[in-house]
């Protein structure tokens, strides 16, 4: 990768400052660099390898910190993309210019841009941003298909995956094409229950493993703590965390520390056996599928340049966002303070991923939230329409599918079953319709999702209230929710890292209260209908 005057791109993520070291940020559209990955490919398929993972699966957007990329393949495609777009769709700035040889970093440098300063007010900037998004499907898609292809030629099969980062909205386009999901989460956190919900609609059906980052975050303080015989139980809380809320957290042993810090993640071996222990035991507590009533509307197209502006382009040697409120992840955060289990559901842009969701997949909740869907393909317009005549709420908060014939969104924005919410402000619990699924007989700062299982419904309680003076999560003396559910559950069995809770359940129909004793900092309620195990409606 290059910036605006040819000079090459230093991944700095990567380099140690300190010595003469030296990393570059590479280009996939570059031909001579995918045909260098290929044969990496064909290297480790020859050995044997069950699965190959490609890295750095936006580049070369990951340029864009330093000013990148202008190298000849991005420059070159950048004025095909500009050629073929349709006379109304161009820029009012390339009017009378001639496409046939544009090259974009002169025509800026003679307007007086750098691509550095003030980037997203740079002429053509989200044009580029376009094309780049359009290119990393296309080359991460090719080098996909062929890890598949050559393995099949050798008469063996392997697993694909990809590292998406922060699951910014760019990396949807490219999850059909792997088998798993791998983020290496931006921002390491001691709570953060709103985006494990994002990973986990993200991911859908498929297995989503959950990296922890050294920069921007808790992992050097947690490491320092470790050392000394501290903070065991925010450790804990770290793995548990990410199972209970849809995802795995992957177990950091001799884990990068980043290019600075001369060091390595390596926790307590038996503190990682403990864990890992229960979570093998106990895999039939844990499902892709929800009994949530509550969805959140993550659309693609809608937070396109919100989340860009605020996380992208920021040096991923601090990963600091910029000011600004994502009306998405403002509403997630309301839900999960209110101690509300919720999904999310991806609307993606129709364009570089097709539409596949549909009536029937919205039919499990009763309430569906759309936060500043500016945009909606015409499919997307259809299923919330069916949703609403199904008996299904909306919470609209701020537009809805302007780019759409007033007529389409009149019929969702005026049925009786849309409430419209004010984007500022969230969602208040109160605005559900019908109630919170559920109540908390006291303020509690937990995590709870109500995952399907087989056996019926799986609800996992994530306690968040660490006492940092005695360095632990201290047993609770009790806990009771009610919560409502599709069908009426009798049979109780609590499951705990350590010594369970004591606890009871009565139910009258959909709703069931739950009294737990003696809480630890998480465990999993099993409620199941008597007698008919492995059946639910």
């Amino acid at each position: 990768g290059r910036d605006i005057d040819g000079v090459p791109c230093h991944a700095k993520w990567v380099e140690c400052p300190d010595r003469e070291h030296f990393c570059y940020a590479m280009d996939r559209n570059n031909p001579v660099w995918r045909e260098y990955l290929k044969a990496v490919i064909r290297i480790q398929i020859d050995a044997g390898v069950d699965g190959v993972q490609l890295d750095e699966a936006e580049l070369p957007i990951t340029s864009l910190q330093y000013g990148g990329c202008f190298c000849k393949d991005c420059l070159k495609g950048f004025r095909a993309y500009l050629a073929a777009l349709p006379p109304e769709q161009r820029s009012p700035d390339l009017a009378g210019v001639d496409l046939a040889g544009f090259h974009y970093g002169a025509w800026l440098r003679e307007r007086g841009h750098d691509f550095k300063s003030n980037r997203e007010s740079t002429p053509l900037f989200w044009d580029y941003l376009r094309f780049q998004r359009r290119a990393i499907v296309r080359y991460f898609g090719e080098l996909a298909d062929y890890a598949r292809e050559y393995a099949a030629s050798k008469g063996r099969g392997v697993l694909v995956s990809g590292n998406f980062f922060n699951l910014f909205d760019h990396y949807y386009a490219l999850e059909p094409k792997v088998d798993l999901v791998i983020t290496e989460m931006r921002n390491t956190g001691y709570r953060q229950p709103a985006w494990y919900r994002y990973v986990a609609g993200f991911a859908g059906p498929k297995p989503v493993v959950v990296v922890e980052n050294p920069y921007g975050g808790v992992v050097p303080e947690l490491v320092d703590q470790l050392k000394v015989g501290r903070g065991r139980d925010r450790f804990r809380m770290s793995l548990y965390e990410a199972a209970a809320l849809g995802a795995n957290m992957s177990v950091p042993y001799g884990a990068w520390m980043g290019s600075v810090e001369q060091d390595a993640f390596y926790p307590p071996h038996e503190l990682c056996s403990e864990i890992q222990t229960f979570l093998a035991d106990h895999e039939d507590l844990y499902s892709r599928r929800t009994l949530n009533e509550v969805a959140v509307v993550f659309s693609v197209e809608s937070s396109f340049q919100e989340i860009a502006r605020r996380d992208l382009f920021a040096d991923n040697r601090a990963n600091v966002s910029r000011d600004g409120v994502v009306p998405f992840w403002r509403v997630c955060e309301s839900l999960a303070d209110g101690a509300q289990p919720f999904d999310v559901v991806f609307f993606p842009d129709g364009d570089l991923r097709p539409d596949t969701l549909d009536a029937a997949d919205l039919r499990q909740y009763r309430t569906i939230v759309l936060p500043e869907c500016r945009f909606l393909t015409p499919a997307q317009a259809g299923a919330l329409s069916a949703f609403l005549d199904d008996g299904g709420n909306l919470v609209v908060l701020g537009e809805l599918g302007a780019n759409l014939p007033a007529r389409m969104t009149d019929a969702i924005l005026r049925h009786r079953n849309t409430t419209p919410a004010d984007p500022a402000s969230g969602v208040d619990l109160t605005q559900i319709p019908g109630g919170p699924q559920v109540h908390l007989e006291r303020p509690t700062d937990v995590g709870i999702n109500i995952q399907r299982v087989d056996r019926g419904a799986a609800v996992h309680v994530i306690r968040y209230d660490h006492d940092d003076g005695r360095d632990r999560v201290p047993i609770l003396p009790e806990l009771t929710l009610e919560l409502r559910l599709p069908q009426r559950f009798t049979a109780l069995s609590v499951h705990s890292p350590g010594d369970p809770p004591q606890a009871s359940l009565s139910a009258d129909g959909a709703t069931h209260r739950v009294e737990l004793r003696r809480v630890p900092l998480y465990c999993v309620v099993l409620l199941e209908a008597a007698g008919t195990p492995g059946t639910i409606a």
